[in-house]
This record gives structure tokens, sequence and C-alpha cells, in this order.
């Protein structure tokens, strides 16, 4: 096949974060935040080809999403996380590889909801990241070693945060379907065994934006957060639900993770707040009703997405004769999705 119609498909996995506490503030502004990145079976496709120039282009689901919406998943028109993510790249391969990456045409098939709290624009980033490595060997097969040196190093895993704060875990892990724990900033990460998970995702009509969120974050007083080395991936940690941090509260015997982002959300956007509180509260009663205990219900990052999660044993068939009934509590215009953690492969 003439190279010039190769085409490289990947799939981005969304995440959920599994408890998340925003515990300081560097002296660069940065904060220091504690998270468990936990990788789910939903998925974008990004397929990318050779082209005369680059292009990226978007499918979204039917009526999905708004277009206020799909502004706050791409970010600023004149220059959206993927154009970002092809000059790192292509200036990263120059710098270090001394090879000039092909132009591309990048089409992302979205089913992620974005924004939500589910990573799906920084998951996005980082398998164009791996798309676009294929690309480069394809076109200097011989230089494949300086590539994998170029785009798999701790350096460029750090400067993979300028693209935005969950690309490292997804480019390190969460491509790879493995869970990390978050102390520090997006690339101090450190490797994670956790036992399978699987449960709801459930999305509402409405995104936070996370700079927003940040924006209010920025004006808390929180204490002089102190650097540390970097990425720990040779840690071997492993963690149950029942260590994760809660709030005190519990509803029909079912957990509220923490997530520091619930109080920002209260501030920037009360009355969104204040539906997803009482969104929580159906979830908790669903789950407890159909599954009993083992439920934990929490919202994903900084939202407004939630998940309720179990590790307890429960079938995907089990789970989606479920999610109907959730809906209808939660309301027609809100999605659920059933996943897992277990044999994570796309579809």
């Amino acid at each position: 096949m003439a190279q010039q119609h190769l085409m490289h498909t990947v799939f981005a996995p969304a995440k959920i974060n599994l408890g998340l506490r925003i515990t300081g503030r560097f002296a660069n502004g940065y904060h220091r935040l504690e998270s468990l990145f936990v990788p789910v079976s939903l998925f974008d496709r990004i397929e990318v080809r050779l082209s005369a120039a680059d292009r990226v282009q978007h499918i979204w689901p039917i009526g999905e999403p708004t277009p206020k919406r799909r502004l706050l998943s791409l970010g600023a028109l004149k220059n959206p996380l993927l154009w970002k993510t092809i000059a790192l790249v292509r200036e990263r391969l120059r710098d270090h590889a001394d090879l000039e990456l092909p132009r591309v045409a990048v089409t992302v098939d979205k089913r992620i909801p974005s924004p939500s709290g589910l990573g799906g624009a920084s998951s996005d980033a980082a398998a164009l990241i791996q798309a676009l490595c294929l690309v480069a060997k394809a076109a200097a097969p011989d230089k494949s070693a300086q590539i994998n040196e170029a785009l798999q190093s701790d350096l460029f895993l750090k400067e993979t945060t300028q693209l935005g704060a969950d690309v490292p875990y997804f480019w390190r892990y969460g491509l790879e379907a493995r869970a990390a724990m978050l102390n520090g900033i997006g690339h101090e990460l450190a490797a994670l065994e956790i036992n399978n998970i699987g449960g709801f995702l459930c999305v509402p009509p409405f995104g936070f934006s996370t700079e927003r969120m940040f924006a209010h974050v920025r004006s808390l007083p929180l204490p002089t957060a102190e650097a540390t080395g970097g990425e720990s991936a040779a840690s071997k940690l492993a963690l149950r639900l029942s260590e994760i941090p809660y709030s005190d509260e519990v509803v029909f015997g079912v957990k509220f993770v923490q997530n520091d982002f619930d109080r920002a959300a209260a501030a920037v956007f009360p009355n969104e707040s204040r539906l997803l509180a009482q969104a929580k509260v159906a979830i908790a009663r669903t789950v407890n009703q159909f599954f009993g205990s083992g439920f934990v219900v929490g919202m994903s990052g900084s939202g407004a997405a939630l998940f309720a999660a179990t590790e307890t044993p429960v079938s995907q068939t089990m789970l989606a004769a479920y999610s109907g009934v959730l809906r209808a509590r939660l309301g027609r215009d809100w999605r659920v999705f059933t996943f897992s953690t277990a044999g994570l492969r796309p579809p």
C-alpha cells in the first residue's frame, strides 16, 4: 500500500477520578493535587492520514453537544488542543530525532462527553501523540529508536503538561489501560494496581469550565507546596475502594467520594451544583435498591459527570438492564453509560 494512503487508528479511553484533593499551591501558581486516575471502557476513536496540509475534524454524535459545549471541549478556536499537540510533536521530533513530521489529517469520532471531567480532550491528545508516533515511524523506519527516545522520555512527559494537566496520565498510563496516582502536578504520577471496577457514568446536560473552576481555587488560601522529584513510575502501589477519601455524607448506605472541586462548583455554578447534589442522591438510591451495598458515588475531575463504582463483580449486562431506570430518575437530558475496567479494550 502506498504510504500516502496509510491510515492509523487509535482509541482514547475516558477516565474517572476516585477522589481528588487540592492540598497546596506551588510557588509557580500550580496546585498540588492528589487523585487516583482510573481508565474506563468509553472511547473516542482517532484516525490519522497523511495529507497535503494539517487538518483536524471532529465528528459528534447527532444532536450532541451544543455549540457552546463544543467550544468548551475544544478550547480556544485559534489554537485548540489537537493543533497544539501536532505542533508539540512536530517540534520534538525535529529537535530530538532530526525528523520532519509529515502533514496529517486528523478525524476524531467523539463518544466521550465533553466537557465532563472524564478526560476526553486530554485522552484525545495523548492518543494523537501515539498516532503521530506511528506516522513518524512509517515515514522514517530507520529512525524508530530516535522517535521512541524523543516521545517516551520523562522530559517529553513533563512537556505534555502544557497541553493539559491530564495528558501525562493518559500518555504514560491511560492508553495502556493502567491506573495511576497523581501526587503533585500532571506528570508526578505513580503506577497503581486496583481491583476490577464497574458501574455507571452519568453525564448531565451541562458541563463545567475547568478554567473557571481553577480560577476559583486560585482565590482560596492554600498551604505552600514543596516541589517533589517528579514521576515515580517505579512505585508499586495497590489500592482498594475502601481506602480512597470520602466525604462525611452517606446516603442510602452509599459513600460519596471526596472531590474538592465539589466546593468550587458550588461557588462558581451554584444552580448546577444543586442539581448534581440531587442527582447523587438519585444514583445512591438506585444502586442501593438494585445492587445493595458496595457502590460509591462521586464527581469525576472538575465535573460535571458523576460515577457510581463498585469492586463487587457485576456483569455489564446487569448494569445495562438498570441504566434505563437510572436515566429515568435523573432526567431525559442525562446520558448514562455502563463501564468496566476489566480487560479494558476499545470497541
